[in-house]
C-alpha cells in the first residue's frame, strides 16, 4: 500500500510523502521545540497597559513609605542595557532594596534610645555614685589596714563581714603612740621649743638676748631631737656653740668612754641617746613641752634658761611593744659682759636632768626603757613623771667647769607611773 502511495505521488506530484504516524510525530516535536525556543512571547494585558503608560511617564517607586522620591527603577550605566525593545520586560539594572534604608533607620532609633536612657548615667559624677568607695571621715573606720594606738594593724571591713568598730583618727598619725599619755597634746619636735620675743634685759640688747635664745634652742634640738644623736652620735652642733675653753666636749667624750650614774660621769647630762641594738623609736614624732626665759644674775651675767621635757615613743629592736620615756632637761646658758656681742662661744653654767623609765641596773650611757621589766627600781609609791618640780637650788655652778654641775642622784631610781 505504501508503494502505491509513493508511486501515485511520484506520478501526479500529490499525496503525502510521510505516513500518518510520522507526520504526527513531526507535529509533536515541532510544537515542543518552537515553544521552548520562541523569541517572542505575547505580553499579558497588564504588561501591555503598563508598557503604554511608562512610554509616556517613567514609573516612580515610593517604597513602603511616601517620604520622597526613590531612585529611577531603570538605571542606565555604561555598558549596561536598558529595557529590551518590544519585550515588555526589564533587564540590565538592579532595583534598590528598601530593607537597607530600613535597617539604617532602625539603628539610628536604637542609638537615640540608648543615649536618652543611658546618657545620665554615662555622664554622672562618680562622687555621687552610691557604689563608689566613700572617703574616710575623721573618726571613721579606714577602708584599708590602719595602725591602731598600740601599733597593731586594724583590719578593714571584709566582704560579708560586719563593719569594724571605728578606730581613733589623729591629725598626726604618730599620735597613736602617745594615746593615753598626758603628752599627746604637747607640741611636736622643734615646734615645742619656742623662745619668747627678744627684748632688752638690763644692759644687754634685744639682739644679744635673741641670739642667746636661738643658741640655746639649737643646743636643745641637737641634744634631744636630732635623729643621729638619738641613735648614739655625738651632739657636735651643740658643742660648737660653746666656748671651747670650758671643755664640755672633752668632758662628754670621757663620759661616753666610761659612763657612770652620777652627774660627773653620766653622758646623758648632755645628750639623750638610745642603744640602737636594743631600742628603736616609733614614728618620727617626739612630744615637747617647756619654756625659755632670760634674766641677769647678781654678777651681771645674762642667764638664758631652758626648761624642757621630751617624751619618746619606743619599742624593742627585736620585738613588738610600746613604751615611753620622759627626759626633762634644764640648761643655763651664760653671757658675760666682756663677751657680749663679741661672737665668742657661750658658757653652759649649769645643767640638770631627770629621766623617767630608765633602767637603773644598766649603765651604758644610753636611756634604757624597761619595756615592762623590773629595771632595778626601788619599792615605794610611784612618782608622777609629769609633776612639775623645781630643779635643785644648786642645779648649776657659776661659770664653773663641768664637774661642778649637779643632777639628782640617778641611783635613787624611784619608781614612776607610766609615761
Amino acid at each position: 500500500m505504501a508503494k502505491n502511495k509513493d508511486k501515485s505521488a511520484g506520478d501526479s506530484g500529490e499525496g503525502p510523502v510521510l505516513s500518518e504516524e510520522e507526520w504526527a510525530e513531526f507535529e509533536r516535536s515541532f510544537t515542543k521545540e518552537s515553544t521552548n525556543s520562541a523569541a517572542y512571547k505575547e505580553p499579558s494585558a497588564r504588561q501591555r497597559e503598563l508598557t503604554e503608560k511608562w512610554k509616556k511617564e517613567q514609573p516612580k517607586d515610593t517604597g513602603w513609605r511616601t517620604d520622597g522620591a526613590r531612585a529611577d527603577l531603570n538605571p542606565r550605566s555604561a555598558g549596561g542595557s536598558g529595557r529590551s525593545a518590544g519585550s515588555g520586560s526589564f533587564s540590565g539594572g538592579k532595583r534598590r532594596r528598601p530593607w537597607v534604608r530600613n535597617l539604617v533607620w532602625a539603628l539610628v532609633a536604637l542609638l537615640a534610645t540608648t543615649v536618652i536612657i543611658g546618657g545620665p548615667k554615662l555622664f554622672s559624677s562618680s562622687k555621687s555614685s552610691p557604689s563608689a568607695t566613700p572617703d574616710t571621715q575623721v573618726g571613721g573606720a579606714a577602708p584599708a589596714d590602719t595602725p591602731s594606738a598600740t601599733g597593731a594593724a586594724v583590719s578593714g571591713t571584709s566582704a560579708g563581714a560586719p563593719p569594724a568598730a571605728a578606730s581613733p583618727s589623729f591629725t598626726n598619725p604618730d599620735d597613736r603612740y602617745f594615746d593615753g599619755s598626758q603628752s599627746i597634746d604637747w607640741q611636736n619636735n622643734e615646734a615645742g621649743i619656742v623662745p619668747p620675743a627678744a627684748a632688752r634685759i638690763g644692759d644687754y640688747s634685744a639682739k644679744t638676748v635673741g641670739d642667746a635664745y636661738a643658741a640655746l634652742r639649737q643646743m636643745l634640738i641637737t641634744a634631744d631631737l636630732d635623729p643621729a644623736v638619738l641613735k648614739g652620735a655625738e651632739p657636735t652642733a651643740a658643742f660648737k656653740l660653746l666656748d671651747p675653753s670650758e671643755g664640755i666636749k672633752q668632758d662628754y667624750e670621757k663620759r661616753v668612754a666610761k659612763p657612770g650614774h652620777d652627774a660627773t660621769t653620766d653622758p646623758k647630762a648632755f645628750a639623750t641617746r638610745f642603744n640602737p641594738k636594743t631600742t628603736k623609736l616609733l614614728g618620727k614624732t617626739i612630744k615637747v613641752h617647756g619654756a625659755m626665759s632670760a634674766a641677769v644674775d647678781k654678777d651681771g651675767n645674762l642667764i638664758v634658761t631652758g626648761d624642757y621635757s621630751f617624751v619618746y615613743a619606743l619599742a624593742p629592736t627585736d620585738g613588738q611593744g610600746l613604751d615611753r620615756s620622759l627626759v626633762r632637761r634644764v640648761w643655763n646658758l651664760e653671757v658675760q659682759p666682756t663677751t657680749a656681742g663679741s661672737g665668742a662661744g657661750y658658757w653652759l653654767s649649769g645643767w640638770w636632768y631627770d629621766i623617767a623609765n630608765d633602767k637603773c641596773n644598766v649603765v651604758d650611757g644610753f636611756v634604757n626603757p624597761a619595756f615592762g621589766t623590773y629595771g632595778g627600781v626601788n619599792n615605794g609609791k610611784p612618782l608622777d613623771p609629769y609633776a612639775t618640780t623645781a630643779p635643785p637650788s644648786d642645779g648649776g655652778a657659776s661659770s664653773g667647769g663641768p664637774s661642778s654641775g649637779s643632777s639628782r642622784a640617778a641611783t635613787e631610781c624611784d619608781a614612776v607611773k607610766p609615761v
